[in-house]
């Protein structure tokens, strides 16, 4: 096959089914895939973000009923298989065509495109339901999150490194509100801009399908969880079910407070993130005291469009808030850059490999600006929420960036009371009540966000986990009969447990 026959066989999207139409929905959503469908850049791979639809795989138990997928094991680690219930199964993806696995000499030109072609087709397919449900309303949506949340997850840092994941506590916040209800959920929703819970549960699947990504040209797994007692039977069976099956969780049951069940869930986060966030997922635990547990983890990582090359990197000053630092800079000339000029700020794109639409944003406050003033602007919000909107200039960029490995822990509590989130945190006003058989006075008792980055020469691996733990009265299914109908004793204490009375009632 001749190099243009190949092009040709590869082709190219066309602008106008990228642009959104003034025409009905059903035309602007046919056009959106019929372009997704279609390569972006020859020879590499195709503009697009995988999505797949998890199945639920019943373990044991019958908490929840088996919905899809075939007699699997997601849990090759025994430490997760004793207390399984039922797994989110993610599908394997199509194989990723390596361009310099095919010989072109030997005419493997054909066999190229028909591969990658059908990588393509197979993964658009998928993002279908972002499509299907709105994808300015879906993204969108999650861009307000991430700009409303920048100020409270990133300020205060002390002149450490501060990073979260918005996608991850996005998710992490439906699934509460799947099992909150009354002016609790209510509050959650308005947070993510959602208009009821059938609302929140669409989107939050169709945008879990939209960044699922799992094969040699790159990852992008969300992963979630819910963490149950073995001594009650107090869930919803209703609740479980709508968690797996529209937040693709996991489900585990075990004995609160046991150094075997924290095992276990350390080591079902550690498998979700790569390993990349063991130190703080070593201070995960459920104590005695919880009756749930909700986890959800984000593992990304992608290879440069164009790589630094290592024998560029050298060594320089960063000028930091608390001193200069010597650091290892990383340097590129991008012949073919982009730049975003802003008011206050600079902001250079720099594309990953096989991904056109997926890039990282590097955002540089003008001299005399500070970070923190990037935090409140609406050009950076605009472009966060919106992308460059055609407004990058092309330019020759000479880029010089430092390598760097952050890792951050918030404590979300103060965080979420600060967005508006306040019922859920007090056991005298939360409603959990679409989860729990009986009664109320459960509450969120502990919520952590974990992240960490590391930026390299060949490219990016991040990883972020959210917990969240709900606490409250222990619904004893036993009943006792209690009749004082014979000589007993008694105490008054004070709170201090200071005994006031003690005595025996012989003759009432």
């Amino acid at each position: 096959m001749k190099p243009e026959d190949l092009m040709d066989g590869i082709g190219k999207v066309e602008d106008d089914l990228l642009k959104r139409s003034e025409g009905n929905i059903g035309e602007r959503k046919s056009a959106e895939k019929k372009g997704f469908r279609r390569l972006l850049l020859p020879i590499a791979a195709a503009a697009v973000v995988l999505a797949v639809s998890g199945g639920i795989l019943l373990v044991k138990s019958g908490i929840l009923r088996k919905k899809s997928g075939g007699i699997l094991d997601p849990f090759s680690d025994s430490t997760l298989q004793k207390y399984a219930i039922a797994a989110a199964v993610y599908p394997k993806s199509a194989a990723f065509p390596n361009l310099a696995d095919y010989d072109m000499e030997k005419d493997d030109g054909e066999q190229y495109i028909k591969d990658l072609n059908a990588w393509i087709e197979e993964n658009a397919s998928r993002r279908d339901k972002l499509i299907d449900y709105g994808t300015e309303k879906a993204t969108g949506s999650v861009a307000e999150f991430t700009t409303s949340s920048m100020i409270s997850m990133l300020s205060d840092r002390n002149g450490e490194n501060r990073a979260y994941s918005p996608i991850n506590i996005y998710l992490t916040l439906a699934m509460l509100a799947e099992i909150t209800d009354g002016n609790t959920r209510k509050q959650i929703l308005t947070l993510v801009g959602a208009d009821s819970v059938a609302d929140i549960r669409t989107r939050a699947d169709a945008l879990w399908n939209a960044v699922y990504k799992n094969d040699s040209s790159g990852k992008c797994v969300l992963g979630s969880s819910v963490w149950l007692r073995d001594d009650t039977d107090s869930y919803k069976k209703k609740v479980l079910e709508n968690l797996a099956q529209y937040y693709h969780a996991s489900s585990f049951r075990g004995k609160m407070g046991t150094a075997e069940y924290n095992k276990a869930l350390q080591t079902w986060i550690n498998n979700q993130t790569g390993g990349l966030l063991e130190k703080e997922a070593g201070d995960i635990t459920l104590d005695s005291g919880t009756m749930l547990g909700l986890v959800t983890t984000i593992l990304y990582q992608a290879r440069w469009g164009d790589e630094f090359a290592p024998g560029l990197t050298d060594t320089g000053i960063f000028h930091a808030s608390k001193g200069d630092l010597n650091v290892s800079y990383m340097h590129r000339t991008e012949s073919s850059g982009m730049y975003y000029r802003g008011d206050k700020f600079v902001a250079v794109p720099k594309h990953f490999t096989s991904e056109a639409s997926a890039y990282m944003w590097f955002i540089l406050p003008d001299e005399g600006v500070t970070v923190d003033e990037l935090l409140s602007d609406p050009q950076v919000h605009r472009l966060l929420e919106k992308g460059a909107e055609g407004k990058c200039h092309p330019a020759i960029v000479d880029l010089t960036v430092p390598k760097y490995d952050l890792t951050s822990l918030i404590d979300l509590c103060g965080v979420l009371r600060k967005m508006g989130l306040t019922d859920v945190f007090d056991a005298m006003k939360s409603d959990f009540t679409p989860l729990f058989k009986k009664g109320n006075g459960y509450y969120v008792s502990e919520a952590k966000h974990a992240v960490r980055v590391m930026v390299d020469e060949e490219g990016v691996k991040a990883a972020a986990f959210t917990e969240i733990q709900v606490a409250g009265a222990i619904l004893m299914e036993d009943r006792i009969e209690f009749t004082l109908d014979r000589p007993f004793l008694f105490a008054i204490q004070t709170y201090d447990n200071i005994p006031l009375f003690v005595g025996v009632v012989e003759q009432p």
